[in-house]
C-alpha cells in the first residue's frame, strides 16, 4: 500500500494530514486527560501550568481540541517507537506541546510567549485581530521516521490516502493526503504538514532526548566553531560556515543568532558585520508591553502589522500606536523614538520559537558529528540517498 502510494520517484512527496478527533472535551483540563499517564505531571517553573491552562481553553474554545489531541497522540506513538516529532515555527514555543514532548523548548526559559503562537482573546469570545489568530488551522511538523513508516503509521491509525498533483514547480510533484472520519460531535480540522527531515534524522542519532536536554560539550562547539558542518543542512551554506567562524556560538541562543542573521534574503545585509543581532518578534513584544503596557497579543499586532511585506495599514498602526495610554507618560520624542524603532525593525524581526528549535536539531546533528562520524556519514548517505 506504502509503496503504491510513494510510487517510483526520486523527490520524496510531501505528506499533508487531516487532524480530527473525538469530540469529548468538557473543559480545556480534559483535553490532556486521556493522556496524563503518558505526560509529565510538573514542569520546571511555576508559571507553566498558567500558560498550559490557558492554551488548552483557548483550544478548545476555538474548536481544535479533538484536532489538537490527536496531533499529540501521534507525537507520543512517535516517541514510544524511539523518534521524534517537533513542531516549527511559533508553536515550537507552546507550553502545553512542551510538556507533551512535541517541542524541547522550555518558553518560559527562554523567552517565548502562548501570545505569538495562539490568540487567547478566542477563549473569551473576541474575534481574530489579525490573519496570525489563526495559527491552529495549520502546523508544520519535522519527523525522525521514515516517510514510508509514517505512512504505516497513519493507516494503522485509521487514515486513508489520496495522492493530488502539485502545481507548484520547486515542490514535489505529488502531495499525498491522509484523513480520516471525524467522531461525531463537531470540531475543527487541523492541516499537518509533515517533513521526514534529515536533520531530524541525524537529531535523533544522539538518542531519544529528555526534557530540555542540550548537548554542551566541548567537541561539539569546536566543530561549529571551525565551520564543518557539511551534512547538516541548515548549518551547510558558505555563508552560515562563515558566521559560525567569526562568532563561534557557545549556547543555543547564539546558535539561534547565526542561524537567524544568515537566513535566506538577509545574508547579504550580514555580510562584514561580525556583531550583527537578529531582531526578534518576541523581543519587540516584551518592549511594547514594557514600554507601553499593552497585552503581549495586541504588541504582537502590531508588530505583525508593521512587518508585512506590503507595507499596507501602517496608517492605521501608526494611529492605534500613538492612542494607547501607557502607565508611565512618554515624552514626545521618547514615542517618536520607539516608534521609529518599530518602523525599521519590524520588517526584519523573525520567530525566535523557530531558529531556537532549528538551532536545537543543529546542535544535536553536530553533537552526532563530533562524537560519532562514522553513524553520521552512514545515517546520511541512507537518509539522502
Amino acid at each position: 500500500m506504502v509503496s503504491a502510494i510513494l510510487g517510483d520517484t526520486s523527490v520524496a512527496p510531501l505528506v499533508r494530514v487531516t487532524l480530527g478527533g473525538s469530540v469529548r472535551d468538557d473543559s480545556g483540563a480534559e483535553l490532556l486527560a486521556e493522556l496524563e499517564p503518558a505526560v509529565p505531571a510538573t514542569s520546571t517553573h511555576p508559571g507553566a501550568t498558567g500558560r498550559i491552562e490557558e492554551e488548552c481553553r483557548t483550544i478548545r474554545a476555538a474548536g481544535y481540541g479533538p484536532a489538537v489531541t490527536e496531533l499529540i497522540r501521534l507525537g507520543l506513538e512517535l516517541k514510544r517507537r524511539g523518534h521524534t516529532m517537533f513542531v516549527q515555527g511559533a508553536a515550537a514555543g507552546s507550553a502545553l506541546f512542551h510538556l507533551v514532548g512535541l517541542t524541547p523548548l522550555d518558553p518560559l526559559e527562554h523567552g517565548l510567549f502562548t501570545e505569538r503562537f495562539i490568540d487567547s482573546r478566542l477563549e473569551r469570545g473576541r474575534p481574530p485581530a489579525s490573519r496570525a489568530a489563526n495559527a491552529l488551522d495549520y502546523f508544520f511538523v519535522r519527523v525522525s521516521m521514515r516517510q514510508a513508516d509514517f505512512l504505516t503509521l497513519l493507516r494503522q491509525r485509521g487514515y486513508s490516502f489520496g495522492v493530488e498533483a502539485d502545481a507548484i514547480p520547486a515542490y514535489p510533484v505529488r502531495t499525498i493526503t491522509a484523513s480520516k472520519r471525524a467522531d461525531a460531535g463537531g470540531g475543527r480540522s487541523v492541516q499537518l504538514a509533515v517533513e521526514a527531515s534529515s536533520l531530524a534524522v541525524l537529531s535523533n542519532l544522539a538518542g531519544h532526548p529528555d526534557r530540555d536536554e542540550v548537548p554542551d560539550d566541548i567537541q561539539t562547539w569546536h566543530l561549529l566553531a571551525a565551520g564543518d558542518t557539511d551534512g547538516i543542512e541548515p548549518l551547510e551554506s558558505p555563508v552560515v560556515q562563515d558566521a559560525l567562524r567569526s562568532r563561534k556560538p557557545r549556547s543555543l541562543q547564539s546558535l539561534a543568532d547565526v542561524l537567524a542573521v544568515t537566513r535566506p534574503g538577509v545574508a547579504g545585509e550580514w555580510e562584514g558585520v561580525i556583531d550583527a543581532k537578529p531582531v526578534y518578534q518576541e523581543h519587540l513584544m516584551q518592549l511594547l508591553h514594557d514600554r507601553l503596557g499593552v497585552g503581549l497579543r495586541d504588541a504582537y499586532d502590531l508588530v505583525a502589522g508593521l512587518g508585512a511585506p506590503t507595507g499596507g495599514g501602517v496608517v492605521e498602526i501608526r494611529e492605534r500606536f500613538f492612542g494607547i495610554k501607557p502607565p508611565e507618560p512618554l515624552s514626545p520624542r521618547e514615542w517618536n523614538r520607539l516608534w521609529e524603532q518599530l518602523v525599521n525593525e519590524c520588517p526584519l524581526a523573525v520567530c525566535k520559537a523557530h531558529y531556537l528549535l532549528t538551532a536545537y536539531l543543529c546542535l544535536r546533528a553536530a553533537y552526532v558529528k563530533a562524537h560519532h562520524p562514522e553513524d553520521f556519514r552512514a545515517m546520511l548517505a541512507s537518509v539522502r540517498a
